[in-house]
């Protein structure tokens, strides 16, 4: 299988040199690495240009017209590629050499499989152990209890963090182009390739990931989450986070899943979906001093076919008449 690298940058001079040498590094090294530059103001593009002249790999380097975010500029990156399989790389983060052969090898395994994550060690800034893996660091943030709305509820989400992803090509066609107003282009890979292929986790770490407080997402350091535990919680993060962060993904999921040929998935898939998003468009409107949903919600049984109904209906009233 022929193999590509896509990374994205975006001002990744201080991080960026033990990346690209850690890739150069591997023990089956990448057919291609593609680079979108986001606009960087940095030594950025002088870093890959000098790194591309000195691998044995091809480098091609994309420089942005203007700022796409880092959610539409993976989504470019990944379109680009031209291998058989296609890792994810940020810009900041360090890959064990065996990254590109564990990988394929789980990939050669199983011709169904699509989406490949693994775990990863998780390092400081200066690039410290910092004793927690990074499945164990998602799991204390309790992300799961968010994103299970939006999987099939016969599949285990496991860790869907793109730093640790690669792709099958042959499943990528579906889910391109991500869609605008989707912020997160990990989540939605492994949203849409679930509906469309194999996932698989492999639990031995193959990427150093490096929390340094200006992470895209998730808590600053390891050392914070052990002092702060998560207050993600079901009944409230959901209907914030589909007001804010993704106010089209449930549309933008039915749409995909609609294009896709019907199956038992599929359609199950469908039917939770809608039934989450008429029950979660409920409790928006009770927000906005509508206590009439909230009754609503009560006759028909909707808050009681989601888990926490009791804290869900408190915090509704609290919502709708503080």
């Amino acid at each position: 299988m022929q193999t590509s690298v896509a990374i994205c940058t975006f001002n990744s001079a201080r991080f960026l040199p033990f990346q690209l040498a850690s890739i150069a590094s591997q023990s089956v090294l990448p057919d291609e690495v593609v680079v979108c530059d986001d606009g960087s103001t940095d030594e950025t593009i002088s870093i890959l240009e000098r790194w591309a002249a000195e691998v044995p790999f091809p480098v091609r380097i994309q420089k942005n017209p203007q700022n796409l975010g880092y959610t539409q500029n993976f989504g470019q990156a990944v379109s680009l590629c031209r291998g058989d399989v296609i890792f994810l790389a940020d810009h900041d983060d360090v890959w064990f050499p065996c990254r590109i052969q564990r990988t394929l090898e789980a990939f050669g395994a199983d011709p169904e499989l699509g989406l490949v994550t693994s775990d990863a060690q998780i390092i400081d800034a200066e690039g410290n152990d910092q004793g927690m893996n990074l499945l164990e660091f998602v799991t204390r943030m309790h992300l799961h209890k968010f994103w299970r709305f939006f999987f099939p509820t016969d599949l285990k989400m496991t860790l869907w963090t793109g730093c640790t992803m690669a792709l099958r090509r042959e499943f990528l066609a579906p889910s391109l182009p991500i869609p605008a107003g989707i912020a997160c282009h990990d989540v939605w890979f492994y949203l849409t390739f679930a509906l469309s292929s194999k996932l698989a986790f492999q639990p031995e770490p193959l990427i150093q990931y490096r929390l340094h407080g200006k992470n895209n997402s998730t808590a600053p350091t390891a050392a914070f989450l052990r002092e702060n535990p998560s207050r993600w919680h079901y009944f409230n993060a959901f209907i914030e986070t589909l007001q804010s962060t993704h106010p089209t993904l449930i549309d933008a999921l039915e749409t995909f899943t609609l294009s896709l040929p019907a199956t038992p998935r599929t359609e199950r898939f469908l039917r939770d979906l809608r039934r989450h998003k008429r029950h979660f468009l409920a409790r928006m409107e009770a927000s906005k001093h509508h206590p009439g949903f909230i009754l609503r919600e009560l006759l028909n049984g909707g808050y009681f076919t989601h888990p926490e109904p009791v804290r869900s209906v408190l915090y509704d009233l609290k919502s709708c008449f503080f």
